[in-house]
C-alpha cells in the first residue's frame, strides 16, 4: 500500500514508530535457543512451516526416542542450512549418551516459549500475570484455550470453566486499584472471550437448528453470570463454516428479554472474509434498528491457511482474500463504518499493523468519537513496543491472554505465530 508524507495516516503511524523509541518489535528472545529457532524460521520459510509443525506434535513426544525421530525427520535434512548453537543442539538430539540431554533441553527451551504468550494453566494461576498486567495501565480479556469440544460432556466441562473463570476474577478484581472510574462504565474491568465450537461437540452448519439451541443453552448462563457481575462478554469468531451461525447465535442471545438493554456484550468480524463489510453492516443495522449497543472486535483472521486450502479441496469459491494486502483495504473499510456508527458500536481495534492502527486513529480524530468507544487490543505476549505507544497516546489498550494447559495451547500459539512472524506482520514494520 503506497503511502507519502502528509497523508495523515501516514503521519500517525510515524507519530506510532516515534513512540516505540527504537524498541525492537520482536516477539521472541533471541538470546535463547526458542528464539535462535524462530529467528531461523524467519529467514527461511520453509523451516518456519517444519518448527510450527513440530512444536504442534511436541507435547504428544513423550520419549527422547520420538522427539529424536522427529528432529531428524522435521530438520536434519540437507534443504536447510542450520548454523551454529541451533544446528549442534538438533544435532545433539541424534547422538548417544548426549540425545535425552539434548532432548530434554529442546522440550525444555520449547515449552518455556511457549509460556511467553500463555498467562496460566487455570485461572487462579493467571491471576498474578493478569495482575501485573492490569498494574501496568492496561485492561485484559480472558480466553480459555481449547477449541471443538468433542463430546457433551466435555462441552459441559467448557461451559463450567468459563463460569470458574467468572467466579474466579470478580472475586480477584474486586480489590484491584481502579484505572479510571469512569471508563470502567463503558469497558468493565472484567471481560471474557467465548468459542462456540467448545460449547456442542456437533456444532456446525449440516445441524444449523440444534447447533442454536444446544450453545445457546450453555452460553446463556454465562452471559447471565458475567451481566451480573458487571463484566463484557464477547463471541469469538473461529471458521468461516461457523460465521453465520455464530452471528445468529450472538445477537439472537441478545434479542432475549433478560439481555435486552445490555451493553457488555459483543461480537468478533473478520476482514479476511469476503464478507465482512456486509457482516458488519448487519451487526450494525441490528444495534441501530433496536436503539442497542454491542461491540465489535474487528480482526484479520487466523484461519487463513486452513480456510484456503479447505475451500481448494472441496472445490468450494475461496471465502478469503488471497492478497494481503485486501484483507487490510478491507479491514481499514470496515473500521470506518463501525466508527460512523459509534452512537450504537464499540470498536476494538484488534491489530497489531501499525497502518492499520494508524488509520483507526485518523478515523476517529476526524469523527469526534469519544475514546469511551473504541479501544484496541494486541496478544499476549506480542506487539509489546506498539502497546506501549499506544498508551503513551492516552489510549485503552486491552491483552487478549489465553488461559489454559500446553497441549490445547500448541494450535493457538502455532497459529498466532504463523500470523505473526509472516513477511507482511508487525516485526517487519512494514508500512
Amino acid at each position: 500500500m503506497s503511502a507519502t508524507r502528509g497523508d495523515p495516516v501516514v503521519e500517525k503511524g510515524l507519530e506510532i514508530f516515534r513512540l516505540m523509541e527504537a524498541e525492537p518489535p520482536a516477539v521472541f528472545n533471541k538470546k535463547f535457543w526458542a528464539g535462535k529457532m524462530m529467528q531461523a524460521a524467519m529467514d527461511h520459510p520453509e523451516l518456519k512451516v517444519a518448527l510450527f509443525r513440530f512444536i504442534d506434535v511436541l507435547p504428544t513426544l513423550s520419549t527422547s526416542q520420538q522427539l529424536s525421530q522427529h528432529i531428524k525427520e522435521y530438520f536434519l535434512s540437507e534443504e536447510f542450512k542450520l548454523s551454529g548453537l541451533v544446528k549442534g543442539l538438533l544435532t545433539g538430539a541424534m547422538s548417544g549418551v548426549t540425545a535425552g540431554i539434548a532432548a530434554s533441553l529442546i522440550k525444555q527451551n520449547i515449552t518455556s516459549f511457549s509460556k511467553n504468550f500463555i498467562v496460566g494453566g487455570n485461572p487462579r494461576e493467571a491471576t498474578p500475570t493478569l495482575r501485573k498486567i492490569w498494574d501496568e495501565g492496561k485492561t485484559f480479556t480472558v480466553d480459555l484455550l481449547g477449541e471443538a469440544a468433542v463430546s457433551e460432556a466435555e462441552a459441559d466441562t467448557y461451559r463450567d470453566l468459563y463460569l470458574s473463570v467468572v467466579d474466579t476474577l470478580s472475586r480477584e478484581m474486586a480489590s484491584w486499584p481502579a484505572q479510571d472510574p469512569e471508563l470502567e462504565r463503558d469497558f468493565p474491568r472484567l471481560n471474557l472471550s467465548v468459542k462456540i465450537s467448545s460449547l456442542y461437540s456437533r456444532i456446525g452448519p449440516l445441524n444449523y437448528e440444534d447447533s442454536l439451541d444446544q450453545v445457546k443453552n450453555r452460553l446463556r448462563p454465562i452471559f447471565r453470570k458475567v451481566k451480573a457481575a458487571g463484566g463484557n462478554v464477547l463471541v469469538d469468531m473461529e471458521t468461516h463454516s461457523l460465521k453465520d451461525l455464530t452471528l445468529d447465535l450472538c445477537l439472537g442471545l441478545l434479542d432475549e428479554p433478560e439481555f435486552q438493554g445490555w451493553e457488555h456484550a459483543g461480537i468478533a468480524l473478520q476482514t479476511y472474509l469476503r464478507s465482512a463489510q456486509q457482516d458488519v453492516a448487519r451487526v450494525i443495522e441490528w444495534a441501530r434498528s433496536g436503539s442497542r449497543r454491542i461491540t465489535i472486535r474487528l480482526v484479520k483472521g487466523a484461519y487463513w491457511e486452513y480456510e484456503k486450502t479447505l475451500a481448494g479441496q472441496r472445490g468450494w469459491p475461496i471465502p478469503v482474500f488471497t492478497v494481503k494486502s485486501h484483507t487490510d483495504w478491507d479491514y481499514e473499510r470496515c473500521l470506518e463504518r463501525i466508527l460512523e456508527s459509534h452512537p450504537h458500536v464499540t470498536l476494538a481495534v484488534a491489530s497489531h499493523n501499525v497502518r492499520s492502527i494508524a488509520k483507526a486513529l485518523v478515523t476517529a480524530e476526524k469523527l469526534q468519537v469519544p475514546r469511551s468507544r473504541y479501544e484496541f487490543q494486541a496478544l499476549y505476549g506480542m506487539a509489546e513496543p506498539i502497546k506501549s505507544a499506544l498508551k503513551r497516546m492516552g489510549h485503552i489498550v486491552r491483552e487478549y491472554a489465553p488461559v489454559g494447559e500446553l497441549i490445547p495451547g500448541m494450535a493457538y500459539l502455532v497459529r498466532r505465530l504463523l500470523e505473526n512472524t509472516s513477511n507482511e506482520g508487525f516485526l517487519r514494520k512494514k508500512f
